[in-house]
């Protein structure tokens, strides 16, 4: 299970749907607009809900924001829209994050290339700040998460307690939650499984396309395969992994859940990743 506890401050994320957050900003705007100005300014480290940039966090705190936030997660709670609130990560100085980018320059620029190349309408600038933000939050993971081995053996220590989180999926839920905070309006976030037959081989990813686009063209964005060093590639192209969108492997577990007669869902069984 994700360990958010230790961040401080909430933020609503749609981990079973792109696009909450802009539902969140316009939804915000009306209540502002009504009377809430919401001008207060958060800590350095807090969620990208007041900018949008999170590599220059002005996170917006006050009372009346915090009352937006909730108010907001009640109404899409009561209509079923499947959106939970779950802890943004408190980024590591911005000293960690430019020594970061400047290590891996080379490969933001390409990453950067990549991300323009799914098609004319994205965004340069959101191209750039996608691949920088990728390779500056890999690094803070690895940190966090203590790699020091193999993913197998890491993934090891971590199921015996001896290591925070590294699994796969950790990797997947937490760049997931990362990238939402960016609030890109040109690229769109996946989440995507492979041999979802196979417990033992079942891998997850996070993946960043273009808006709009189909999931095969997105960007894999695997942290996890190299014990922390980033492996990319569009989708399509990825010869170890055939993905499948999330969604559809829940459905389909589901219905094998069901055929089976455990209408509840095994207690072992986790649809959150």
């Amino acid at each position: 299970m994700s360990s958010v506890g230790r961040y401080p401050d909430p933020v609503i994320t749609e981990l079973l749907g792109d696009g909450f957050a802009h539902v969140l900003e316009k939804q915000m705007g009306k209540r502002r607009a009504g009377g809430d100005p919401g001008t207060g300014r958060g800590r350095s480290g807090g969620a990208g809900i007041g900018t949008g940039r999170s590599d220059a966090l002005g996170t917006r705190s006050n009372a009346a924001d915090r009352a937006a936030v909730g108010g907001v997660w009640s109404e899409a709670a009561a209509s079923g829209t499947g959106v939970r609130v779950v802890q943004p990560p408190r980024l590591f100085d911005k000293a960690f994050r430019d020594a970061s980018a400047a290590r891996h320059a080379a490969d933001i620029a390409k990453l950067t290339q990549a991300f323009i190349d799914l098609g004319p309408d994205v965004d340069p600038r959101e191209a750039a700040r996608a691949a920088r933000v990728v390779y500056t939050y890999v690094d803070q993971l690895v940190v966090e998460y203590e790699i020091e081995d193999s993913p197998l053996i890491h993934n090891s220590k971590v199921n015996f307690g001896q290591k925070p989180r590294g699994l796969c999926w950790h990797w997947a839920v937490d760049l997931d939650i990362r990238l939402q905070m960016e609030r890109f309006r040109t690229l769109e976030i996946h989440r995507a499984i492979a041999n979802y037959n196979n417990i033992r081989l079942e891998h997850s990813t996070t993946l960043l396309g273009r808006r709009g686009g189909e999931m095969k063209d997105a960007i894999v964005l695997d942290p996890w395969r190299k014990g922390g060093v980033l492996t990319w590639m569009a989708a399509r192209e990825d010869t170890r992994y055939n993905w499948t969108p999330r969604d559809e492997v829940f459905a389909y577990k589901r219905r094998m859940q069901e055929s089976q007669g455990d209408t509840e869902g095994r207690a072992t069984e986790r649809f959150d990743r």
